[in-house]
């Protein structure tokens, strides 16, 4: 016979028909099929029911679906130890014919009288095999995780599948909620409908389905926004606050003269090999609120610790100006050779923070207002400088600083440029001074819209903060690095350098503005659609009365 002959007749060939008849008295042969995760909660199941059986006297068999590397010992080693018969089907990846085959072989050897399979992967490739062969199956719903496109797919044909089952089972009453109104909506509105109604019916279905694989589709195409061109290692300083206090001269200091101490402990660390060499160094917002411009002492301290690094710091710092009485929150590119270079101001100012709204008003009606300080005067365009990076040459550095990261606006002209800066930023940096507000949700909060900017930009942020948050966050969100609060700390990573732009920052609030449109188009449709329907009014005659038939 030919292999393909022989292939056939595996796929033909019935189970065997002498199985002795169900009774009340007679033990059952059950069928396990699942692919098991190393632990969770369906594997968890499958276990409880599974010696379950066996406690009950049943023959209890379970398949595990195995591929490349997986180590099934974690999950196979319980269900022995209750007295389970196991059997793991390794499998090359995508072996979905053998898989198939091999349990098409197994079922025949084993005549079950039941297939329970567990997951969408035996959903919808292995019970079919029993089906065919005329074995009863059930299925055990353990709940739907969403994830990529392709996950998504597969959830798709897992449902699809459900109705091809002798039962179905979930394993909570939130999936029996769902699965019993899909499925009954959609069965409703299938055999009560005809002609249109019955198209729209099912073009509500579908489109739901577009939406849920499309939406994941899009999202994974966009998952990096371009290949890195090139990556530069960046340290991190976070060099603490000593005590509490608003407005002491002597703090201001002493906050400066921590991130240079951390700065050196920071390349002490590198020049040993423990961390990447930085090729610059990212302080934070407020690391000197004393203008290193034009503050003598402080240029010192700036100028040396650039110079102990021997690579470019970007300070965070308190500028003077543009007029009397005026300040700056300011981005500063501060070279060991060159010193002072490209500036970025704060665009979007804390109220009564940074500055004060109708002052002249309010100044003498609260005199405590006094603590803000000099009036802080927002600044200009994106937050984008281009610094010489050693080894790199010119790179655009993006820049939030601190209340920044809650303007989409701001975060989205960042990442596009403009003519000023020549183009949009390639690497990301959050600078921030969270220092009264330590202990307080505030920390957690800004920390949580950072990783929403990363997602968003698809980009990785680096984050220092005078004492805490500060870190590391990948472009799915991910924290790759966080320090903790009222500590100094410091390290370096390596950063890809990005040039792409995702939808969210390419369109902006454009997107949001069709979704809402969207939503308001179908609301009007429904109001529309669920209004009265006016009662028709009789035909009159000629004489005034309605026409007799």
């Amino acid at each position: 016979m030919s292999a393909a002959g022989s292939a056939a007749a595996n796929r033909s060939a019935p189970l065997p028909a002498n199985r002795p008849a169900l009774g009340p008295d007679r033990p059952l042969t059950i069928l396990h099929i699942t692919s098991p995760a190393p632990v969770g909660g369906l594997e968890r199941v499958v276990q409880l029911l599974a010696a379950g059986h066996v406690a009950d006297g049943h023959q209890v068999h379970v398949v595990a679906v195995l591929g490349p590397g997986d180590d099934a010992r974690p999950f196979l080693e319980p269900l022995l130890d209750a007295g389970v018969t196991v059997h793991p089907l390794a499998l090359a990846g995508r072996a979905y014919l053998d898989e198939r085959r091999r349990v098409r072989a197994l079922a025949a050897a084993l005549a079950p009288d039941v297939v329970h399979t567990h997951g969408y992967r035996p959903d919808v490739l292995d019970a079919p095999v029993a089906r065919a062969a005329g074995v009863p199956t059930l299925t055990t719903v353990h709940g739907f995780t969403g994830g990529d496109a392709r996950n998504r797919v597969y959830e798709w044909l897992q449902r699809r599948a459900f109705q091809r089952f002798d039962a179905v089972v979930a394993v909570s009453e939130p999936l029996v909620a769902l699965l019993a109104a899909g499925l009954a909506w959609a069965y409703s509105a299938y055999r009560t409908t005809t002609g249109r109604q019955r198209l729209r019916a099912v073009a509500v279905v579908s489109l739901a389905y577009v939406l849920a694989i499309g939406g994941a589709v899009a999202a994974r195409a966009v998952t990096h926004t371009s290949q890195p061109t090139d990556t530069i290692t960046v340290g991190m300083v976070q060099g603490n606050v000593d005590g509490v206090g608003l407005e002491a001269f002597g703090r201001a200091r002493s906050v400066t003269n921590n991130h240079m101490s951390e700065t050196v402990t920071l390349m002490a660390q590198a020049r040993a090999g423990l961390l990447p060499v930085p090729d610059f160094v990212l302080w934070p917002e407020n690391s000197t609120d004393i203008d290193p411009i034009l503050d003598t002492e402080t240029k010192q301290v700036v100028s040396t610790a650039t110079k102990i690094a021997g690579v470019p710091i970007l300070v965070g710092a308190v500028t003077d100006g543009p007029g009397a009485y005026e300040r700056q929150t300011t981005a500063l590119w501060w070279d060991p050779v060159t010193g002072p270079g490209a500036i970025y101001h704060k665009r979007n100012l804390v109220p009564f923070g940074e500055w004060i709204p109708l002052r002249a008003q309010l100044l003498p009606l609260v005199p405590m207002l006094k603590l803000v300080g000099a009036q802080s005067v927002p600044g200009n365009g994106p937050g984008v400088l281009s610094g010489d990076v050693p080894q790199h040459g010119t790179t655009r550095i993006g820049v939030l600083i601190c209340f920044e990261l809650a303007y989409d606006q701001t975060v989205r002209e960042m990442i596009q440029g403009d003519a000023s800066t020549g183009g949009g930023a390639q690497l990301v940096t959050v600078q921030s001074n969270n220092a009264t507000y330590a202990g307080t949700g505030q920390i957690s909060q800004q920390w949580a819209i950072t990783r929403i900017r990363a997602m968003e930009t698809q980009r990785e942020i680096l984050v220092a903060t005078t004492n805490a948050l500060s870190g590391y966050i990948a472009p799915d969100g991910t924290v790759v690095y966080e320090t903790h609060q009222r500590t100094p700390a410091s390290t370096s990573v390596v950063m890809p350098v990005r040039n792409g732009l995702t939808p969210a920052m390419r369109f902006g609030a454009g997107i949001e503005l069709a979704l809402v449109a969207i939503a308001v188009a179908a609301l009007a449709a429904a109001a529309w659609r669920s209004r009265p329907a006016r009662a028709a009014a009789p035909a009159v005659g000629q004489n005034g009365t309605a026409p007799s038939s």
